[in-house]
C-alpha cells in the first residue's frame, strides 16, 4: 500500500480516492491505515502557496511604477492646502462656518471623483484621466486668488477636490495593469506608503 500525505489529506497511489481529515484525527487515520497494512510507504510533501517577498516583489517593479509613486509622493504634498484655505478664507473676512463650508465643497468633489474616476480611466484612458486630473487642478488652484464672491469660492473647492483626485483610481487602475498579480500587494503597499509621506 503506497500513501502520499501532502498538506491536510492523504492520496492513496493507485487509487483516486482523497481524505480530508482534520488535523487532530490525521494521526488517528494513519494509525488506522497502518495497523491494516502489510508495508506502508508514506512520503511527505510540502505545499508552498506563500506569497513572494517583499524585496523579491520590489526589484520586479517595473520603471513605470516607481514613476506612479513619485508622482503620487509629490501630488500628495500640495494637500496641506487645504486646510491651508481655511486660514485664507477667514483671512480675507470670511466667517469660520463659511470656511468649513467651501471645506465641505471640497469633500464633495472628493466623492464625485471617487464614483466617477474609475469610469473615467476606462472610457479615455489611465494615463490620460491622471494628465486631465493634474492639468485641471493646477488651473483650479491658479484661479483661486482672482475669485471673490462666496459662490465662486465653493464652485472652485468643488472643483478642486473633483479634479485633484480624480487621478487615484486611474492610477490604482494603472497598477492592477502594469503589476502582476503575485506582486500587486507589495506594488499598493508602496504607493500607499508614498500617499501617506506626501
Amino acid at each position: 500500500t503506497l500513501f502520499y500525505l501532502s498538506g491536510d489529506y492523504l492520496e492513496p497511489a493507485n487509487q483516486g480516492t482523497y481524505w480530508w481529515p482534520e488535523r487532530d484525527s490525521t494521526y488517528q487515520i494513519l494509525e488506522t491505515l497502518f495497523a491494516s497494512a502489510d508495508r506502508v510507504f508514506v512520503f511527505t510533501m510540502e505545499t508552498n502557496d506563500s506569497k513572494p517577498g517583499l524585496m523579491i516583489s520590489l526589484r520586479a517593479m517595473p520603471r513605470a511604477f516607481w514613476f506612479i509613486v513619485i508622482g503620487t509622493f509629490i501630488n500628495r504634498c500640495g494637500m496641506p492646502v487645504m486646510p491651508f484655505a481655511t486660514l485664507y478664507l477667514t483671512s480675507q473676512n470670511y466667517s469660520v462656518s463659511q470656511a468649513g463650508t467651501a471645506l465641505l465643497w471640497y469633500g464633495v468633489g472628493h466623492l464625485g471623483a471617487s464614483l466617477g474616476g474609475g469610469q473615467l480611466a476606462d472610457t479615455i484612458g489611465r494615463k490620460n484621466t491622471m494628465s486631465l486630473s493634474f492639468f485641471s487642478t493646477t488651473v483650479v488652484m491658479f484661479a483661486f486668488p482672482h475669485v471673490s464672491s462666496l459662490e465662486a469660492i465653493f464652485t472652485l473647492m468643488f472643483f478642486t477636490g473633483l479634479a485633484g483626485e480624480l487621478y487615484r483610481p486611474a492610477v490604482n487602475a494603472l497598477i492592477t495593469d502594469l503589476i502582476p498579480e503575485e506582486h500587486r500587494l507589495a506594488a499598493f503597499a508602496v504607493n500607499r506608503t508614498a500617499l501617506n509621506a506626501g
